[in-house]
């Protein structure tokens, strides 16, 4: 008899535990799912972050500093970023080509110079000579700048 006891009272208990069960059950599915939406959230915001994607020379292609463009920019708005943002960094820039600027900085006795071409989606600084020390951190500056004055544009 005591066996059927504890039975019953296992099976009362089961009863009333299913429901606490239920209730961790739902939270967890609430847990997992909002794990699930900062996941995809975090994904996003990374995957459509304001800051391009630049590659040192030794990284790339064409040997060059490679940065890659916000999309659907046109050319026209291209090469008036790059200008401005050049002029801004205290670069002499020349139109070279179609899609092409030659950059030049002077330092004292120091400088430098260099090709900046673009397309749609891609800028490609490739350096030409430079004395300047600070050649590589005046080239982050200019991609940054860059980017700046395309985001702006984009804006307004």
């Amino acid at each position: 008899m005591s066996k059927g006891f504890d039975f019953f009272y296992y099976i009362i208990e089961q009863i009333f535990m299913y429901d606490e069960y239920q209730e961790k059950g739902l939270k967890m599915k609430k847990i997992v799912s909002m794990t699930l939406v900062s996941a995809v959230s975090t994904m996003l915001l990374v995957g459509c972050n304001s800051k391009s994607s630049t590659v040192a020379p030794e990284d790339s292609f064409s040997g060059g500093y490679e940065m890659s463009l916000p999309a659907n920019v046109k050319d026209a708005k291209i090469e008036s970023a790059i200008k401005q943002a050049g002029e801004e960094n205290g670069w002499i820039m020349t139109k070279f080509k179609t899609n092409s600027f030659i950059a030049e900085k002077i330092d004292g006795d120091k400088s430098a110079s260099a090709t900046i071409s673009f397309d749609d989606n891609k800028l490609v600084i490739m350096e030409e000579e430079s004395t300047l020390s600070s050649f590589d951190s005046d080239i982050d500056k200019l991609q940054d700048s860059i980017l700046e004055i395309l985001k702006h544009n984009e804006l307004h």
